[in-house]
C-alpha cells in the first residue's frame, strides 16, 4: 500500500512499518517541541472519539508531512489512553477509529476500478490477519475469520445459517466485506490495550491526560445523571448491564436491544435520547435506529411494553440478579419499587 492509502488506516502493518522508518523515540515525542503537532492531533483523536466521530483529514499525495503527522498521532493516542487506563475510553476510541477508517476505506475504493479495489481489499485483509479470496461476482472470507467478526454484528443476515458457505469460505458482498474488516480494525485498535507505559512518560503528558480525564468524567456523569425519571441505580440489573454493554461499544442481540429500548421509553426517555445511547453500537445506523425506536415508541399506533422477567430469562437477558429480583416478576416493578424507596430515603434525609 502507498502512504496516501494507509495514513488513515494507522493500525495496518504498512502503517506500523512506515512509523518505524521515521526512527522516532518515545522520549523524543514527549520532550521535544517539534512533536507537539502530533501530540495535539493524538489528543484531538481521543476527544473526537469521546464526543462523536473521529474526523479523518484528506491530504493530497504531496502533503507527506501532514500524512506522517496523522500516522504518528495514532500510536501517541494509544499511549495517552494507556496512561488513563479507562476501559470505556479504550473501547470507545477503538470503535470510533474503526468506524471512521471504514468510511475512509470506502472513499479510497471509490477511486479504483474493480480489479484495483479487490486487490486493495485483499491486501488490507491480509494486513489485518483476515483470509479472503475474490471470485467472479463476489468475495469469500474464511469461515474462521467470518465467525470471529460477524459474531459482533447481531442482525439476522449475518448468522451463518443465512450465509452461503463453500469449502470453508463464506461468500460476502463488497459492502459486507468492508463491514467485517471494520470489525477487524476495531479489534486491532483495541488489541493489547492498555499498554505498559513508563510512569515518567505519563507524568510528562499529565496536562493532556488531565484534560481527557475531565472530558471523560463529564461524559460519564451525564450517563449517571439523575432526573425526574429516577436515577439509573434504580434500574433493574438486566437494564443496567445492557446499558453498560452499549456504552462500551458492544452490539446487543435483538431481544436485549428491544428490552432496553422499550424499558427506557416506558419510564420516560425520549426517542432521541435512546437513539443517542445506541449510537455507541458498532453497527449503529442513525436512520434505521431512529425508525426502530420510533416504532417501539408507538409511531404505528402500537406501543410496545418491556418483556417480563420470565421472557428476559428465556432469551438469556436476565443478568446480575439481586435480592429484589426474586420478589418481582417484571423489570418495571423492580424500577418502581426502587424509585419509591429512593423517594422515601430522600424525604427522611431532608
Amino acid at each position: 500500500m502507498q502512504l496516501s492509502q494507509f495514513y488513515n488506516l494507522p493500525f495496518t502493518k504498512s502503517a506500523a512499518e512506515y512509523v518505524d522508518s521515521l526512527d522516532v523515540e518515545l522520549l523524543d515525542i514527549v520532550y521535544k517541541n517539534v512533536y507537539d503537532i502530533a501530540l495535539n492531533r493524538a489528543e484531538s483523536r481521543i476527544v473526537q472519539a469521546l464526543e462523536g466521530d473521529i474526523e479523518k483529514p484528506l491530504f493530497a499525495d504531496s502533503q507527506i508531512t501532514e500524512m506522517e503527522v496523522e500516522l504518528l498521532s495514532y500510536p501517541i493516542a494509544r499511549l495517552l489512553l494507556s496512561c488513563i487506563g479507562d476501559l470505556y475510553a479504550i473501547r470507545r476510541y477503538a470503535l470510533k477509529e474503526a468506524k471512521s477508517s471504514g468510511e475512509f476505506l470506502k472513499g479510497v475504493l471509490s477511486k479504483m476500478d474493480e480489479g484495483e479495489a479487490l486487490s486493495f481489499l485483499e491486501e488490507l485483509a491480509h494486513e489485518l490477519g483476515v483470509r479472503v479470496e475474490h471470485m467472479e461476482g463476489g468475495s469469500r472470507m474464511s469461515l474462521t475469520s467470518y465467525l470471529k467478526y460477524a459474531s459482533h454484528i447481531h442482525e439476522p443476515r449475518w448468522k451463518l445459517v443465512n450465509r452461503e458457505v463453500d469449502r470453508g469460505m463464506v461468500v460476502v458482498r463488497r459492502d459486507e466485506m468492508i463491514r467485517l474488516l471494520q470489525e477487524a480494525m476495531r479489534t486491532k485498535v483495541e488489541e493489547g490495550m492498555p499498554l505498559s507505559v513508563p510512569p515518567e512518560v505519563c507524568r510528562r503528558l499529565s496536562v493532556r491526560i488531565g484534560r481527557i480525564r475531565t472530558l471523560l468524567g463529564e461524559k460519564k456523569a451525564r450517563f449517571e445523571q439523575e432526573n425526574v425519571r429516577g436515577p439509573e441505580r434504580a434500574y433493574p440489573p438486566c437494564i443496567r448491564e445492557a446499558m453498560r454493554l452499549v456504552r462500551e461499544g458492544m452490539n446487543l442481540p435483538h431481544s436485549q436491544r428491544f428490552a432496553l429500548t422499550s424499558f427506557l421509553l416506558t419510564i420516560g426517555w425520549g426517542v432521541q435520547e435512546v437513539v443517542e445511547l445506541l449510537a455507541s453500537s458498532p453497527d449503529f445506523d442513525e436512520k434505521m435506529a431512529t425508525y426502530q425506536v420510533e416504532h417501539i415508541a408507538g409511531s404505528t399506533g402500537t406501543t410496545y411494553t418491556p418483556p417480563s422477567c420470565a421472557t428476559m430469562q428465556t432469551y438469556g437477558n436476565c443478568m446480575g440478579k439481586d435480592e429484589l429480583c426474586a420478589r418481582v416478576s417484571h423489570p418495571l416493578a423492580y424500577y418502581r419499587w426502587r424509585v419509591k424507596k429512593e423517594g422515601r430515603v430522600k424525604k427522611e434525609g431532608e
